[in-house]
């Protein structure tokens, strides 16, 4: 069939020069485009730097080229330039568990594929299903098991994994079999050449991954949350952080290895495995994409297209930042190959109903997976009910006319995947119903009033998020067309060039249209953040994997564009341009210090609490709302909740304040001026706090005394000692 479309493809009609010239003028285009600009700081790990060290400013694209022609500078940025700073064997347990975890998480999916009764077509599509399902399973058994208070017991955690390895057992009881399962296993774990294109950047994301977090909404939420929960001991309505009534599926993959671990700082470690077990979603992805490519060409479609997403620097940003984004796209292209799976197979409706539990799975990671997953996985799920030719499954009445039948096959594909995207989101759903009356909390506010949420606040929300009104489309198709500082060098223009492909080969015209849906979903539907458009990248690298193989084949020339993406991917990811490159670096002295350059106020006076205070102390932020990784206890809120001081103090005298700070046990206040200014500029921040609430009225009144143990700027923050 591919010979077949070779000979009238448009691309191979054009002469070889032609499509090398083509991507050649779309990679000049990338390189020499006013991208984001960052410093080269030889010595420097800072991440996000705002601070010019006398490094010499370079165009974004160009870093990862620089670092190529002097890879000395990027491996010294691993360690800072400092050998006594280097520690790799405290990364031994974190990729132990992680590597248990996923061990876990592989198991319990190939069960309930079992039980499903559903048998991939190759290994490759088998390894996908397995850890897609695995983790949405666990995902699903957290909230539950959360939802019922039992986030702390040990046991619970245990139990489904013994349950799944006695079911294998029971499915291999022979001798013979266990052996050749085993025998079958190990000589899976031998890759072909061509995976080392696709291990090399993916090596160092998990290396990224396992750092402690620093971004922003990782810190406030991604991983707070769970880490709250459990030390909660249950999943419940968190009124301080309105981030933690979202679906944060994903993310609970981050409990069972705290509760498995031991000692006062499991939940941290235990952190630090999820988030590295969240990185895995990249190489899922991968498979899944290249699943899908080889089956709109050949095998080497389906390795440019993975190649695609593991070197995409987006993909390497989220994954080694910790945010979700990678798993809700690996849910939504796992989610295709079930439905295209469903329209090959005599038996479709165990793939719809694989199709609607992925498709829940996205929406349960985050809501946008709704739009960007359910509804249009749902749209395609009945064309395919609708175009299908033989129904063996579907008709129940074979002497039906055609067009009942085909309408019966599409009201059952319609109800199949339903059930299955129900079965995983709606739990987020009704726990959201029950504690706040609202199901989509905090969204459609205006829909579901919530009684304890303030008007203002969520008026705030709402400001935050709306789709803006000024923004330019012209300048969001450069930044997302080849300017942006984390796209692919190749991923857009081998885009674009697929239309030539899509002429003739019309099997991807479905993938195209759904892409289509997604921009326009992200515009109209969206605040425009250019994160959000992330999960869509594995679904553009299938078309532009196919597009890529049919560019170029000539083997040698593929492949060397292939080895170019994934140097540029392991390059961007090694010089630290926009994520933490640190990978050598002890992982106590990330987190505790000390620092080679000054920390952020912030940061400064996290570790100076951690020195000073248990986990039996607590703290009140201001502010500061990114309070995962304290060790004492935390009283914080985030800018679109009630401020939690004012709640405390206001209209009371210096003795009831005093008593009633004492009553919440509370040791220190920390107040970050800094981020309640970007607030004000931004969001919106509560009138209610001032400097001159603290230092002409709370300070003079005694209720708190100024820190003096540490020194920080106090234009940046304050920390006060509370006086009982």
């Amino acid at each position: 069939m591919s010979n077949e479309l070779e000979k009238t493809d448009l691309i191979h009609r054009i002469p070889v020069w032609i499509r090398i010239c083509a991507v050649l003028a779309y990679f000049l285009v990338f390189s020499l485009a006013e991208s984001h600009t960052t410093k080269l700081l030889p010595e420097s790990a800072a991440v996000d730097s705002s601070t010019d060290e006398g490094g010499q400013p370079v165009a974004a694209h160009h870093v990862p080229w620089v670092r190529l022609i002097v890879p000395d500078l990027m491996i010294a940025e691993w360690f800072e330039s400092d050998s006594n700073r280097i520690g790799i064997l405290d990364r031994i347990p974190i990729l132990a568990g992680t590597v248990l975890l996923l061990g876990a998480v592989l198991l319990i999916g190939h069960s309930l594929l079992r039980l499903l009764r559903i048998v991939p077509t190759n290994t490759l599509e088998s390894s996908v299903y397995c850890f897609a399902l695995g983790m949405s399973a666990v995902s699903l058994y957290v909230l539950l098991i959360g939802l019922a208070g039992g986030l702390r017991v040990k046991t619970l955690y245990i139990v489904p994994v013994v349950l799944a390895l006695v079911y294998e057992v029971y499915h291999c009881r022979t001798q013979m079999s266990v052996r050749a399962t085993a025998q079958q296993f190990v000589a899976r774990l031998k890759p072909p050449r061509q995976a080392w294109l696709i291990l090399f950047p993916f090596s160092l994301i998990v290396a990224g991954a396992i750092l402690p977090p620093w971004e922003f909404d990782v810190r406030e939420y991604h991983m707070q949350v769970p880490a709250e929960w459990y030390r909660n001991g249950q999943i419940e309505y968190l009124p301080h952080n309105v981030y933690g009534n979202m679906p944060l599926a994903s993310e609970l993959i981050l409990i069972p290895p705290m509760a498995l671990g031991s000692g006062a700082e499991s939940w941290y470690s235990g952190a630090l495995i999820g988030k590295t077990m969240m990185s895995f979603y990249v190489i899922f992805a991968a498979l899944a994409v290249m699943a899908i490519a080889r089956r709109f060409g050949r095998q080497r479609s389906g390795w440019a297209a993975a190649i695609l997403v593991v070197s995409c620097p987006w993909i390497g940003y989220v994954a080694t930042t910790g945010l979700n984004e990678v798993a809700l796209g690996c849910f939504i292209v796992t989610s295709v190959l079930a439905i295209l799976n469903a329209q090959a197979s005599q038996n479709p409706l165990r793939h719809v109903l694989l199709a609607g539990l992925f498709a829940g799975s996205a929406a349960a990671t985050k809501y946008t997976g709704v739009v960007f997953a359910i509804l249009p996985l749902l749209v395609w799920t009945l064309w395919i009910a609708k175009t299908r030719s033989n129904n063996v499954e579907v008709s129940t009445v074979a002497e039906a006319n055609n067009d009942t039948s085909s309408w019966q096959a599409v009201w059952t594909f319609a109800v199949v995947f339903t059930i299955g995207a129900t079965i995983v989101f709606s739990p987020w759903l009704i726990k959201n119903a029950v504690f706040t009356g609202n199901p989509t909390y905090p969204l459609l506010s205006t829909l579901f009033v919530s009684a304890d949420r303030d008007v203002e606040l969520d008026a705030r929300w709402d400001r935050a998020h709306q789709v803006p009104a000024s923004d330019s489309v012209g300048e969001h198709i450069r930044k997302i067309g080849y300017a942006s500082s984390r796209q692919s060098p190749l991923l857009m223009g081998l885009l674009v060039l697929s239309c030539l492909v899509m002429y003739t080969d019309r099997r991807l015209v479905p993938l195209a249209l759904y892409l289509v849906f997604g921009v326009l979903a992200w515009w109209f539907a969206t605040h425009h953040v250019e994160r959000f458009l992330v999960p869509l990248i594995p679904l553009s690298a299938v078309l532009a994997g196919v597009t890529l193989e049919r560019l170029f084949s000539n083997a040698k020339l593929f492949w060397g564009v292939c080895i170019g993406l994934s140097l540029y991917g392991f390059m961007y990811l090694g010089a630290g341009m926009e994520n933490d490159s640190r990978v050598l670096v002890k992982l106590d002295v990330l987190r505790h210090g000390p620092s080679l350059s000054a920390p952020r106020t912030t940061e400064k006076v996290h570790r100076f609490l951690n020195k000073k205070l248990t986990s039996d102390d607590v703290v009140l932020l201001v502010g500061d709302a990114e309070p995962f990784d304290l060790t004492p206890q935390t009283i914080y809120a985030t800018c679109f909740d009630p401020d939690v001081l004012q709640g405390v103090i206001d209209g009371k005298t210096a003795t009831a304040q005093r008593g009633a700070l004492a009553e919440l046990n509370v040791d220190y206040i920390y107040v970050s001026w800094e981020e309640i200014k970007r607030y004000r500029a931004t969001y919106g921040y509560d009138g209610y706090v001032t400097r001159d609430l603290f230092n002409k009225q709370l300070v003079p009144a005694g209720v708190i005394s100024v820190e003096t143990e540490l020194r920080i700027d106090s234009d940046f923050g304050q920390l006060f000692r509370c006086n009982q």
